[in-house]
């Protein structure tokens, strides 16, 4: 909590479903884990080994790190298994907060990929779609083209 009592909102918080799937930078204090409880975060997937949550966050969230270097594309298998464990919380009602270190080139991706995969978007659609939701996002080419390869995969 701040000096004040009240939970701080981490930054670049946006939800990109509602109720369903939310990313930020990294969540990294325990008054911001707060903020997300108070949002209905069930579940948080941390895209940066050395940038996950306090302990805070694991008495009550299911917490999953899928490991990708920074500005770096994910792997097909770890992309995959981004999607599964977004679709196991949804399944359980536990609404996901993805975050890397700022939220930007490793979560859009991944973010992107989800829009791939459960809205039929094609990678530019996708693409295009997260950045106007969260500007910046997706940082490198080799990022952009990780989500047209998952594209070709799933199709």
């Amino acid at each position: 909590m701040s000096a004040d009592g009240n939970a701080i909102e981490p930054w670049n918080f946006s939800w990109v479903v509602e109720r369903v799937l939310c990313a930020c930078s990294w969540p990294e204090t325990d008054s911001e884990i707060n903020w997300l409880r108070k949002q209905g975060v069930k579940a948080i997937i941390s895209l940066s080994e050395e940038r996950q949550p306090p302990p805070s966050a694991k008495p009550d969230m299911d917490c999953h790190v899928i490991a990708v270097e920074e500005f770096e594309p994910p792997t097909m298998e770890q992309i995959t298994r981004f999607i599964d464990i977004c679709e196991k919380m949804t399944a359980e009602n536990k609404p996901v907060c993805v975050h890397c270190r700022m939220g930007l080139g490793r979560t859009g991706v991944m973010l992107a990929c989800y829009f791939v995969k459960h809205y039929n978007e094609t990678a530019v659609q996708a693409i295009r779609n997260i950045r106007l939701m969260r500007p910046w996002s997706i940082e490198t080419r080799s990022q952009e083209k990780a989500v047209k390869n998952f594209e070709k995969y799933i199709r």
